[in-house]
C-alpha cells in the first residue's frame, strides 16, 4: 500500500493552520485523491495546501470548512485538468515531434562555437591565447593588441595572422570545411588590416 502524502498546512505567517481547518482539508484531500486516482497525489498535496493557506486567512467568512475544502479542492483539480488537457498536443513519432519541440538551432551553434573557441585556446601558447581572446571578445585590432602586450604593430598583425594559420590549420584537422553552397560569414579574425 502507498504511503500517504503528508500535508505541510501553513498560514501567511508559516504557523500551523487551525485543528477544523486541518482536518477538513485533509479530509477534502483524501476525497479528492479517490475520485481523481488518475492525477498526481503531489499535485494534489500542493492545491491543498494553498487551499489551507487560503482558508485560514478567510476564516472569519467560512461557515463550514468540511464543505468548503472539499468543494474547493475539487474545483481546482478540474480546473487543473482542463488546463493540462489543453496544453497537450498530439504529436507523432520522432519527425512530428522534433519538428514540434525540436533543438534550438542557435543554442547549438552557440555551443559549437564555444567548444570550437575552448579547443582552439587548447592548441596555441599562452600569448597567442590571450591574442585570441583580445580578437574574438573585444574585437581587437593590430594596434590594441600591440599596446596589450607592448609590442609592435608589425609584431602584432604577424602574431595575428599566426593565430590564423593554426586555426585554419586546426579546422582542417577537425575536418570543418565550409561548403560552396553556405554563404561566407565574416568574424573578427578574416579582417585584413593594412598599416
Amino acid at each position: 500500500m502507498m504511503r500517504q502524502q503528508e500535508l505541510h498546512l501553513i498560514d501567511l505567517n508559516g504557523d500551523s493552520v487551525t485543528p477544523s481547518i486541518r482536518a477538513a482539508v485533509e479530509c477534502a484531500y483524501r476525497w479528492v485523491l479517490k475520485d481523481y486516482p488518475q492525477v498526481d497525489p503531489a499535485i494534489v498535496a500542493n492545491l491543498a495546501e494553498r487551499l489551507a493557506t487560503s482558508m485560514e486567512t478567510n476564516k472569519e467568512t467560512i461557515w463550514s470548512a468540511h464543505r468548503y475544502a472539499t468543494s474547493a479542492l475539487h474545483r481546482q483539480v478540474r480546473h487543473w485538468l482542463r488546463q493540462k488537457s489543453s496544453k497537450e498536443i498530439a504529436v507523432g513519432l520522432e519527425k512530428e515531434l522534433e519538428q514540434w519541440a525540436g533543438p534550438n538551432h542557435e543554442f547549438l551553434r552557440a555551443i559549437d562555437r564555444e567548444m570550437l573557441f575552448q579547443h582552439l585556446k587548447s592548441t596555441l601558447n599562452e600569448r597567442d591565447r590571450s591574442i585570441l581572446v583580445m580578437l574574438v571578445q573585444s574585437n581587437a585590432n593590430p594596434s590594441d593588441v600591440a599596446i596589450a602586450l607592448g609590442i609592435s604593430i608589425d609584431a602584432a598583425t604577424k602574431a595575428i595572422q599566426r593565430i590564423r594559420e593554426r586555426i585554419a590549420h586546426s579546422l582542417d584537422a577537425a575536418g570543418v570545411h565550409k561548403s560552396s553552397n553556405e554563404p561566407q560569414r565574416r568574424t573578427g579574425l578574416e579582417r585584413k588590416w593594412t598599416y
